[in-house]
C-alpha cells in the first residue's frame, strides 16, 4: 500500500495514484486525478478505513442476503442452470436450505458448517456429506465473487477420506441378479437395463439417456453423445450379441430406448434394482457396480486396456488401469493354477542340477570371480589354469564337469595352453570325440606342426583314449 506518481498522457502531466487492499483482500489501484500529494494521502487513509469497516462490521456495510434467497434467485438460475449435475445440485440445495435457509450469508461461519457436518454423521454416507460440504463451498465461492459475502467459511473444513470402491460382481452374482430381475413383475424394465449395462458398461445417466437414433444396427455400434457423456466427448461403443438381443426385444414407445409405457424417459431405477439385489441375496451393491463389472470382465477376458478405455469413456489410460486393472479373487486363484501347468513344462530340473554342479566346480577350483561370475552364464567359455589343476586339489571330477558344462552351453571350450601340460588330463578325458577346442592363434600353428593328424583334427597325447579333437583357432 503506497502512493506513487505516474505520467498521464491524456492530461500531459503527472498524477498521484493510491494502492490499497479492499475488504475482500483484492489489491486496488485508484487514480486521484490530481498532482496533490496531501490529497492523495488523505484519500488513501479514507479508502483504508472504509475497507476496514466493511470487513469488521459486515452487518452494517454488507448487503443482507439470506442463504435461501441467494440460492434460489442467483446461484441455481445463473450457475447451475444447464449443468449435467443440475438435478443433483437442486436436491442438495433443498437439504441445505432447511438448515441454513433463514441465515444471512455473512452470519454463516466455519463453526456452523462444522456443526452441520457433525449432525449429518450417521444420517448420511461420508461421500454424501462431502458432496453437501462441497456444494456449500461452491455457493459461497460465487457469493464472494459476486460481492454478496466477504469470505468462504468452508475454506478450511476437512472432508471425509473416501476409499476407492472396487466392488465387482462374481459370475454367480451376475447370474443370480439377472434371474432375480426377471421375476420383478412390478418393474419389468429392470431386467433389460441390467443386462444391457453389464454388456456395455454405460454410466447410469448415459444408460437412461440413449435414444434409438444413437444405435447403428448395421455396424453394431452405439453412439454416446457428448451432451450425455461425462467429459463432453462423444464415443462409439461396440455392441455384442446380448446387447443387440435386448435392443431387438424392446418396443419403440418413444425416442428413448428405456422408457415407460407413455414413452417418457426413466429418471432412475435404484429402488427396483435394490429390490432385485435383495431378493438375489447380494449385499453391498450399487448400479455403478454393473459398469465396474463390465470393465473388469473385459480385462479378465484379455481385452486390451486401450480398447477398454475407449469403451468406458475414460479421459486417460491411467484411470482405466486404476479402476479396472484388478481381478476378482476367484479369477486370480484360477489363473495361478494355469501358471502351475506352464511351469511343469518349462522347468528343466536336470539343467538346474547341471548349473548347480558347474557353479560349485568353479567355486571350489578357485576361478577368479572378478573375471568370471559364479552364475550359470559366463563371459567367456575359458578353462582357467586353476580349473585344469583340479586333480591336484582332488577335484578332477569337478574339473571335468566344468569342461562339459562349457561345451553344452557354448558348443566349445577354450584355453590358452591346452596342449602344454599333462595337468589338463582330467578335463580332456571327459570330452567326446570331435569336441571343439579353441586355442590361442599364436599357439595354434605350433600345435598344428606337432599334433596334426588331418587338416581339421589333432591328436591329443594326454588323452588316455587317444581320441582326436576338432581344434579351431580363436581368442582364448
Amino acid at each position: 500500500m503506497a502512493i506513487f506518481k505516474k505520467f498521464d498522457k491524456t492530461k500531459n502531466r503527472g498524477i498521484y495514484y493510491i494502492d490499497y487492499y479492499d475488504e475482500h483482500g483484492k489489491r486496488v489501484r485508484e487514480s486521484t486525478g490530481l498532482l496533490d500529494f496531501p490529497f492523495a494521502k488523505e484519500l488513501l487513509r479514507e479508502r483504508q478505513n472504509e475497507a476496514a469497516k466493511r470487513k469488521k462490521l459486515p452487518d452494517r456495510y454488507m448487503p443482507k442476503v439470506k442463504f435461501s434467497e441467494f440460492v434460489d434467485k442467483e446461484y441455481l438460475p445463473i450457475h447451475a442452470k444447464g449443468l449435467k449435475s443440475e438435478s443433483d445440485l437442486r436436491g442438495i440445495c433443498i437439504k441445505l436450505k432447511t438448515y441454513f435457509g433463514d441465515k444471512q450469508l455473512h452470519e454463516i461461519s466455519s463453526l456452523m458448517v462444522e456443526i452441520y457436518k457433525k449432525e449429518r454423521i450417521g444420517k448420511a454416507a461420508d461421500n454424501t456429506i462431502n458432496n453437501e460440504i462441497n456444494t456449500i463451498s461452491g455457493i459461497f465461492s460465487k457469493a464472494v465473487e459476486w460481492r454478496k459475502a466477504l469470505f468462504n467459511p468452508v475454506h478450511k473444513i476437512k472432508r471425509f477420506k473416501i476409499n476407492g470402491r472396487k466392488r465387482i460382481l462374481e459370475r454367480w452374482e451376475q447370474d443370480a441378479l439377472i434371474k432375480s430381475a426377471g421375476n420383478e413383475e412390478k418393474a419389468p424394465h429392470i431386467l433389460p437395463l441390467i443386462i444391457f449395462d453389464l454388456n456395455t458398461g454405460l454410466r447410469k445417466a448415459e444408460l437412461l439417456s440413449i435414444k434409438w437414433l444413437d444405435i447403428d444396427f448395421e455396424n453394431k455400434q452405439l453412439l454416446v453423445r457428448a451432451e450425455i457423456a461425462k467429459y463432453d466427448k462423444s464415443r462409439y461403443l461396440d455392441l455384442n450379441k446380448h446387447a443387440l438381443d435386448i435392443l431387438n426385444s424392446l418396443p419403440r414407445r418413444g425416442e428413448y430406448i428405456f422408457c415407460d409405457k407413455q414413452g417418457l424417459r426413466f429418471k432412475d431405477f435404484k429402488r427396483s434394482f435394490q429390490s432385485a439385489a435383495k431378493r438375489a441375496k447380494i449385499e453391498n451393491i450399487t448400479i455403478h457396480d454393473l459398469r465396474r463389472t463390465f470393465g473388469s470382465n473385459c480385462v479378465m477376458d484379455g481385452v486390451s486396456l486401450a480398447t477398454v478405455q475407449a469403451w468406458m469413456g475414460h479421459a486417460s489410460i491411467e484411470t482405466t488401469i486404476k479402476h479396472y486393472g484388478h481381478l476378482t479373487q476367484s479369477y486370480r486363484k484360477e489363473e495361478i493354477k494355469k501358471i502351475e501347468g506352464r511351469m511343469d513344462t518349462c522347468v528343466d530340473t536336470e539343467k538346474i542340477k547341471r548349473d548347480y554342479e558347474a557353479r560349485n566346480s568353479l567355486k571350489n577350483n578357485g576361478a577368479p570371480c572378478m573375471i568370471r561370475t559364479c552364475g550359470p552364464r559366463f563371459r567367456k567359455p575359458v578353462l582357467y589354469p586353476t580349473e585344469l589343476r583340479g586333480h591336484l586339489h582332488r577335484n578332477a571330477e569337478k574339473s571335468a564337469t566344468t569342461a562339459k558344462y562349457l561345451i553344452s552351453v557354448y558348443g566349445y571350450v577354450s584355453t590358452d595352453s591346452i596342449f602344454s601340460s599333462p595337468l589338463h588330463i582330467p578335463a580332456l578325458q571327459c570330452l567326446e570325440p570331435d569336441s571343439i577346442i579353441r586355442i590361442d592363434v599364436r599357439r595354434f600353428y605350433h600345435a598344428q606342426k606337432i599334433f596334426m593328424v588331418s587338416p581339421d583334427h589333432y591328436y591329443c597325447p594326454f588323452s588316455e583314449s587317444g581320441v582326436c579333437f576338432n581344434v579351431q583357432p580363436g581368442a582364448s
